[in-house]
């Protein structure tokens, strides 16, 4: 008599490696920012010098009559320095950090960071070009160009070029939801959101300012926190954030409404700390302010906008272990 055979026990499901890419992303960001900010200024001024000849030859390829002292550039009348914020080095560094968090091949990296490199130096290029047109042509809307370039434009331009280098090592289908049309999208709804975000920002840092005053005050301290500025850069991340997910191809509402309060949580957290950096290095004296604002400002304006594109992207494909 035959005994029936024991039925297969079911395989356990394969284990979510979007945690362990996202901590991999983290701390390759994290080790990069830090490095970024703590080294001393005159590291970067080849790189400051060099981005502006580059924006110098751009707008000379247009006809125009450029004047480029070292980091400085000059256009009929209207001047700017050219800052690292100003240069490609955090998108670059985001994209390295990118790239080694992801599993793929040596070559496969190396030709992304060639490729994601010149692409993300030319778009910066172009941008400042197209800011120092709008400077010198319109000056009213120069902060405002400057904020929107610089917040979604550079970040566009690095989700580009993952999304374009995850397309060529893992095929079609990782990103399927993030064809020509998901930019434009982007680029348009941010745009909207731009516009309302520059009238309700510094609602927002009073809010923010206010929450950081009590705390302080628990210590008997009484801070006083100017908001002198009409737009407030290191917030505008929320735009772009909200521009990615609104974007999106179709998602079921509780899943945009985690992403949405994931990312926004995330935001709020690091804008405080921009806040407070800058509290200890023009209240306090404490120069490590200026640093701690800054590793604040980078992280928030580009690692957390990142994440929640790639886990929109994850949604089209199997991400590999």
């Amino acid at each position: 008599m035959r005994l029936p055979s024991k039925s297969p026990r079911p395989s356990a499901p394969p284990p979510n490696p979007l945690p362990r890419f996202c901590l991999r992303l983290l701390a390759f960001c994290a080790v990069g920012f830090i490095a970024a900010v703590l080294a001393p200024p005159a590291w970067w001024e080849p790189l400051n010098a060099w981005t502006a000849r580059l924006t110098g030859l751009l707008l000379e390829a247009a006809g125009l009559e450029v004047r480029v002292r070292g980091a400085a550039l000059g256009i009929e009348g209207f001047h700017v320095r050219i800052i690292p914020e100003c240069t490609p080095l955090y998108p670059f560094l985001l994209l390295v950090a990118f790239l080694l968090a992801y599993p793929a091949g040596i070559r496969e990296k190396c030709l992304g960071l060639f490729l994601g490199a010149a692409f993300l130096a030319a778009a910066n290029g172009l941008r400042l070009a197209l800011l120092v047109l709008v400077g010198r042509r319109l000056p009213a809307l120069f902060e405002y160009a400057h904020v929107y370039l610089g917040q979604v434009g550079m970040v566009l331009c690095v989700v580009g070029a993952c999304a374009g280098w995850l397309r060529w090592v893992q095929g079609a289908g990782i990103g399927n939801g993030l064809r020509p049309g998901f930019f434009l999208r982007c680029a348009a709804l941010s745009g909207v959101l731009f516009l309302l975000w520059a009238l309700a920002g510094r609602t927002y840092i009073q809010g923010g300012d206010l929450l950081i005053g009590e705390v302080a005050s628990w210590w008997g301290w009484r801070l006083v926190l100017p908001r002198e500025r009409e737009l407030y850069f290191h917030t505008f991340n929320i735009v772009t954030l909200t521009g990615l997910l609104l974007s999106a191809a179709p998602i079921g509402l509780g899943e945009r409404l985690r992403r949405l309060a994931f990312g926004l949580g995330a935001l709020a957290v690091l804008h405080l700390a921009v806040r407070v950096g800058n509290v200890f290095a023009t209240g306090f004296e404490v120069e490590s302010g200026l640093q701690l604002s800054l590793f604040a400002a980078v992280t928030a304006q580009y690692t957390v906008p990142l994440l929640v594109w790639f886990w929109i992207a994850r949604r089209h494909s199997h991400t590999p272990a």
